[in-house]
């Protein structure tokens, strides 16, 4: 994919965004960037850097985002020392398995049960938590895809729900007030899955649910979670979402 004709590639492009995030300060991935540049549904593959354009179909069904009103910042959050963990999983691994290991997503489960079984297991605690999740994770995208390209989003809402609950418990990266939020949703008929979104450490609940459920949702949390924080009356705290189109270049900005 070429942006502009002659400049930069799909991929030059995320990694161009990416550096920038970078000398901001923001240890970030690729993910968001990827997803912006694509546009749209996308599979994503963090070790190529390349994309699948899905093409799903909601139906009676659509995602909306409830914010926890807890900022956040992916500099601040828990994400540079999972970096960090994945690195060392990563390097563990590879001098147990005698193979190079380039990113914990290649390791299957008969890898976690070697890595972390036995009387003295390679991984610590934290770090065999750390790739239970990875793994399982993997698994979930796969089992995700197969839901989503036969529009089966009761499951993929099952999916998505397991996924953010091992997001908080193995991966440790979300906050006790956004599971909170997220419990409530989940108690909202015609709710199909919720879970954390992002870096974690706050921010919002990502929520799937039935299209004619979403004022019903929105008069559950404003009667609960967000009378508790005192946020009942405030503006904007459930969006509902489209799949936007990619992001453009500009080549005409006015200056100051």
């Amino acid at each position: 994919m070429v942006l502009v004709p002659g400049t930069l590639t799909f991929k030059e492009t995320v990694l161009l965004a990416q550096a920038a995030e970078h000398r901001a300060g923001t240890p970030c991935g690729t993910m968001d960037q990827s997803a912006s540049v694509a546009g749209g549904v996308i599979r994503y593959d963090g070790a190529t850097l390349t994309v699948e354009q899905l093409q799903p179909d909601l139906g009676d069904y659509l995602f909306a985002v409830a914010d926890s009103a807890v900022d956040r910042s992916l500099g601040a959050s828990a994400y540079p020392t999972r970096v960090q963990e994945a690195n060392q999983i990563r390097e563990l691994a590879s001098e147990e398995l005698g193979y190079p290991v380039e990113h914990p997503a290649q390791l299957n489960r008969a890898a976690l049960d070697r890595l972390t079984g036995g009387d003295q297991p390679v991984l610590n605690t934290n770090l065999a938590a750390r790739l239970r999740h990875i793994v399982s994770e993997t698994e979930r995208v796969e089992a995700g895809m197969t839901a989503l390209r036969a529009a089966d989003w009761p499951e993929f809402g099952r999916l998505m729900t397991e996924s953010g609950r091992s997001s908080a418990t193995d991966y440790d990266i979300s906050h006790p007030r956004v599971e909170e939020l997220v419990g409530e949703i989940l108690e909202v008929d015609g709710v199909l899955g919720a879970r954390m979104m992002g870096g974690g450490g706050g921010g919002t609940a990502l929520t799937l649910l039935r299209r004619d459920r979403l004022d019903a949702l929105e008069s559950a949390l404003r009667a609960g979670y967000y009378r508790t924080y005192g946020l009942d009356e405030r503006p904007g705290v459930i969006q509902p979402c489209a799949f936007a189109g990619p992001a453009r270049v500009e080549t005409d900005i006015a200056s100051d």
